[in-house]
């Protein structure tokens, strides 16, 4: 059986992977599926309020930066910083 923090690291992994995924989609509509699946990971990560609100910008900036827009790089240099203070607590 893993341990607690074996299956965390497990659920960022695919975060990382889905918010990849939304980044190089084609336009929002099929980003949104990658994001809704990011959405109902965040049960998993049992989060703390402070958590919460991170996870949350981190959803925003991935949603910014995903499909084809202006200023992508920032979006998403945004997302990864939120992301990273997300899951430094975790790593």
């Amino acid at each position: 059986m893993k341990n607690h923090s074996d299956s965390i690291i497990e659920i960022i992994t695919k975060i990382e992977r889905l918010f990849e995924a939304a980044i190089i989609a084609s336009n929002k509509a099929t980003a949104k599926s990658f994001l809704r699946h990011i959405r109902s990971l965040e049960v998993s990560l049992n989060l703390t309020p402070y958590q919460r609100i991170v996870f949350n910008e981190f959803l925003a900036y991935a949603e910014n930066a995903s499909g084809q827009v202006k200023e992508k790089e920032h979006w998403k240099a945004a997302a990864e910083q939120s992301l990273y203070k997300l899951t430094s607590g975790f790593r």
